[in-house]
C-alpha cells in the first residue's frame, strides 16, 4: 500500500490536491479481491496505524471480507504507541465490523514440532542430509519451503527455504557472509525456528565465521527461537582456535541448553524490529 500510494501521487503530481490516494489505490484490489487473509496482524508504527482506518474503511466499504490471525487482541492494538489516540478510531471500527474470536486453548501446537526430536544431528554425508531434510518437514508440516527475504539497514537477506515460521540456511549463507548482530536480531524476530545445514569444525582459519556463529547463537538463544542444525563434529569439538576458547565454551553451553525439552517447549520471545 505504501508503495502504491507513493506511486500515484508521484503520476498525479501537479494535479488536483483533493484526489485521494488511499481511494485510488483501493480501487483496483476492490475489483480483484473479495476475500482478504492478514496472518500474524500487529500495528509497528505511526506511519502503518495512520493508513489503516482509511484502508479498512474503503475494504469494509468495498465488500471485502477479512479475517486476521494476531497475537494482539484489538484493543491492545499499538499499545502505548506514539499518538495512540490516532488508531482508537479505527480500533473501534474494525471492533464493529469484525467477529472477534479468543484461540487461546491449551496446547501450543508449534511447540509440538520439537517434541521428541533430536534437534541436532552430527556427521557428514547423505545419511546426515536426509535426516535433516525429515526433521525440516516436521518444523513445516510437510511444507518444501519457498525463497523469502530479510530486509536490515536497507539491505536484502536472502532466505533460501522458508515455512511455517520456520527458515533454512547452509552455514555459509549465515556466517561466512558479513552480516551482523542487527542482521541475526531480525532473524530471530521474524523467523520461531532457525535451521542450519552443515555447520563445520572452527579453527584459525575460520576465525571470523566462528565469531559469527556464537554471536548468532547468542542472539537465538536471548530471543528464545528454536535451532536445529548438522555439525561436522561432536559440540565439544567445535571450537578448535584457542582465540575464542572462552566465547566456544559459552556457545557450546547455549547450545546444548538450546537441545534441552524445557528450551524447546518454552515460548519465542520474537517481537518488532523497528524499520530501518
Amino acid at each position: 500500500m505504501h508503495e502504491a500510494i507513493a506511486a500515484f501521487r508521484k503520476a498525479s503530481k501537479g494535479k488536483a490536491e483533493s484526489a485521494d490516494p488511499v481511494a485510488a489505490v483501493v480501487k483496483p484490489l476492490l475489483e480483484e479481491v473479495r476475500l482478504l487473509c492478514l496472518d500474524e496482524f500487529q500495528v509497528q508504527d505511526i506511519t502503518n496505524a495512520m493508513l489503516l482506518g482509511r484502508l479498512f474503511d474503503k475494504l469494509f466499504a468495498g465488500g471485502v471480507t477479512i479475517v486476521a490471525t494476531s497475537n494482539t487482541r484489538p484493543d491492545d492494538l499499538y499499545e502505548n504507541g506514539l499518538n495512540r489516540q490516532l488508531v482508537l478510531p479505527f480500533i473501534a471500527e474494525l471492533k464493529q465490523h469484525a467477529e472477534i474470536v479468543e484461540l487461546d486453548g491449551p496446547t501450543d501446537y508449534r511447540r509440538l514440532k520439537f517434541e521428541g526430536e533430536a534437534v541436532y544431528r552430527f556427521g557428514v554425508g547423505p545419511e546426515v542430509d536426509t535426516a535433516m531434510d525429515r526433521l525440516w518437514l516436521k518444523l513445516t508440516g510437510g511444507a518444501a519451503g519457498e525463497p523469502a527475504e530479510l530486509h536490515s539497514l536497507g539491505r536484502t537477506i536472502p532466505v533460501p527455504r522458508a515455512a511455517m515460521g520456520a527458515a533454512r540456511f547452509e552455514f555459509t549463507d549465515l556466517c561466512d557472509k558479513p552480516l551482523g548482530a542487527r542482521d541475526y536480531l531480525k532473524l530471530s524476530h521474524a523467523y520461531e525456528a532457525v535451521m542450519i545445514d552443515h555447520v563445520p569444525q572452527f579453527d584459525r582459519l575460520r576465525s571470523n565465521a566462528a565469531k559469527r556463529f556464537i554471536l548468532l547463537v547468542d542472539t537465538l538463544y536471548d530471543r528464545g527461537a528454536k535451532l536445529a542444525a548438522s555439525f561436522a563434529v561432536p559440540l565439544d569439538e567445535l571450537g578448535q582456535d584457542d582465540r575464542t576458547k572462552a566465547e566456544f565454551a559459552r556457545c557450546v553451553s547455549r547450545l546444548i541448553e538450546m537441545q534441552s525439552a524445557e528450551y524447546l517447549g518454552a515460548a519465542h520471545r520474537g517481537e518488532a524490529v523497528p524499520a530501518s
